[in-house]
């Protein structure tokens, strides 16, 4: 493969691993356990809120929300240097820089929970106790965006290392 092939397959797998992840907030992003009932609550109810039986579970959670932003912002900059016909290194340097964040946020979705005062303690307490963990949604968006930061630093080595075939 050429140096260009290998430079639109790194850009492309990019972008498929950031809207992958976005897709994952359908999926669970929080799982609790206690007592053998487990309730899983998606990405979505996580981000924008949940209410059961009239109780608000969740509130509007600008760190979760913070999450699935970045793995879109570096799905669209993969994208953007992609459209652009751009080979800029610090296009590349953001993209890998936004999957790492968005993984690592991934991977801490437990602990920015927004929560109402009356459930937080509860919600603290169970998390301490072990029965509150990832869901799979969020592991996977995890994973994704691990995927999509190793596709943006292929692209830098293919950059650097591949010659130029004519």
């Amino acid at each position: 493969m050429n140096k260009k092939t290998l430079k639109l397959v790194t850009s492309l797998v990019a972008i498929a691993m950031g809207v992958l992840a976005v897709v994952m907030i359908f999926l669970d992003a929080i799982k609790m356990e206690a007592f053998g009932m487990s309730e899983g609550y998606s990405g979505l109810n996580v981000v924008f809120g949940k209410k059961e039986e009239g109780e608000e579970m969740f509130k509007f959670g600008v760190m979760p929300l913070l999450t699935y932003v970045l793995a879109l912002a570096g799905a669209v900059v993969a994208a953007v240097k992609l459209l652009t016909k751009k080979n800029e290194l610090i296009l590349n340097i953001v993209t890998a820089v936004l999957f790492v964040a968005a993984t690592v946020l991934f991977f801490l979705m437990t602990n920015h929970v927004s929560l109402p005062e009356g459930i937080k303690e509860s919600y603290d307490m169970m998390k301490e106790l072990g029965f509150v963990k990832l869901g799979v949604g969020s592991i996977l968006a995890a994973v994704f965006s691990i995927l999509g930061a190793v596709a943006a630093g292929a692209e830098i080595a293919v950059d650097k290392l591949v010659k130029d075939q004519e």
